[in-house]
């Protein structure tokens, strides 16, 4: 639960004996962020709010009225006085937020006079209270398992079990490792924001929520149960067709992300979990959308290249920091390299290995190491996606024709 920080001056003062308590109120959203609020609020009609708190640098956290008003989401803080009581536009002050929030619903009376808060909207009215959504997630319905299931740069994923009404279900939990790193938790809830627009679709890691009770923030997805594609293959005897159909899995992920003009960035075995029934694989799912983005434009450029997965990178990737659906491709045809490796590195040939020796390495024609034990004509798909033309790559639509193809005539 997020607490309200005091000033050791201002203390709050409750006098009302039957109070009611923000946190028992369902338009409270505790610690949403502005930008989570902003996709709640933006397909509302005006008047639509929700209260939630924020950071203050004065009072360390305060609570924020969230409204959209023809089309446009505004967000304002309260106020508190020298009494510790509440207020919006100065209008009324209470000891609760409850009822500060009440008067302004009850008697109409704007948000904000445009005086002391930086917004110059007038007549901003509280009429249609929002209540939190499913995937809005208290730390309360969770059960974490202590062990983690994986550990990464920024933090751990751990396995957990979350009540829902009458329902258990198993989770997945994405937590950060410094829970005061503010970019970090907002590199976390923007990948919550994009799995949450994806949807559900059957070989793609599901979103389930995001906990609003604590500044903690965790990203709650779906718990696939077989654990990474690379742990597998490094531990375990797999036919040729079981990973041709792993990867039609992914390579039907990646269609889909495409058709949602999502750019994955980060493909790799490590990043694909597998479902298990009976002991048998049954279904790859590509999951870990960090570096996920929307391709707005024909290419989607990032300078910053501190966690590039660079072998598995194209080279037009390494040498102008520049992804597209093409770049995926690519990466798609390293990571069928490394599943019929068992998982081995990429270009562990190559060394040393850096973003410039390895760009110079496949600008000479060199690919990673031949593969001794893939079909012949899943040998020809991966050299024909690893062209260092991206027009000329195999289009992830065909690709996953010829895994499907591979996957139905054969027996073993």
């Amino acid at each position: 639960m997020c607490i309200l920080l005091q000033h050791p001056e201002k203390k709050r003062v409750t006098t009302r004996k039957k109070a009611i308590p923000i946190e028992q109120c369902t338009f409270y959203h505790f610690c949403l962020s502005r930008k989570d609020a902003v996709d709640i609020l933006l397909s509302k009609r005006s008047g639509s709010f929700l209260v939630r708190t924020t950071k203050d640098h004065e009072w360390g956290f305060t609570f924020c009225v969230s409204v959209i008003d023809e089309g446009e989401v505004w967000h304002i803080k309260m106020s508190v006085d020298n009494k510790g009581h509440f207020y919006l536009a100065n209008s009324f002050h209470a000891p609760e937020v409850y009822d500060v929030i009440m008067h302004h619903v009850n008697n109409k009376v704007p948000l904000s006079t445009g005086v002391n808060t930086g917004i110059k909207k007038t007549d901003l009215l509280i009429i249609y209270p929002i209540e939190r959504s499913d995937w809005e997630i208290m730390g309360d319905q969770i059960d974490i398992e202590p062990k983690a299931l994986g550990e990464g740069e920024f933090g751990a994923v751990y396995k957990g079990m979350l009540r829902q009404g009458n329902n258990v279900i198993p989770i997945a939990l994405k937590t950060l490792q410094d829970i005061k790193d503010d970019q970090a938790r907002e590199d976390l809830l923007r990948e919550g924001r994009l799995m949450r627009r994806l949807g559900k679709f059957e070989t793609v890691v599901a979103f389930v929520g995001i906990t609003i009770s604590t500044t903690a923030t965790m990203l709650v997805i779906e718990y696939v149960n077989g654990g990474s594609f690379d742990n597998i293959l490094k531990n375990e005897q797999i036919s040729c067709k079981t990973i041709g159909r792993i990867l039609w899995d992914v390579a039907r992920a990646l269609i889909y992300l495409k058709q949602n003009s999502v750019i994955h960035r980060d493909i790799a075995t490590r990043n694909i979990l597998v479902s298990k029934q009976n002991g048998k694989l049954v279904r790859g799912k590509i999951s870990d959308f960090g570096m996920s983005r929307y391709l707005i434009a024909e290419t989607f450029r990032d300078i910053r290249v501190g966690r590039l997965p660079v072998r598995w990178s194209a080279p037009e990737t390494l040498d102008l920091k520049i992804w597209n659906f093409e770049t995926d491709v690519w990466m798609f045809g390293i990571t069928m390299w490394e599943a019929f490796n068992g998982a081995t590195i990429p270009f562990y040939e190559l060394e040393p290995m850096n973003l410039e020796s390895l760009l110079l390495y496949l600008q000479t024609g060199a690919r990673p190491t031949p593969m001794t034990n893939i079909p012949k004509e899943l040998q020809e798909l991966v050299d024909e996606i690893l062209n260092i033309d991206p027009k000329k790559r195999t289009p992830i639509s065909k690709v996953a024709d010829i895994l499907q193809t591979y996957c139905e005539k054969t027996d073993t």
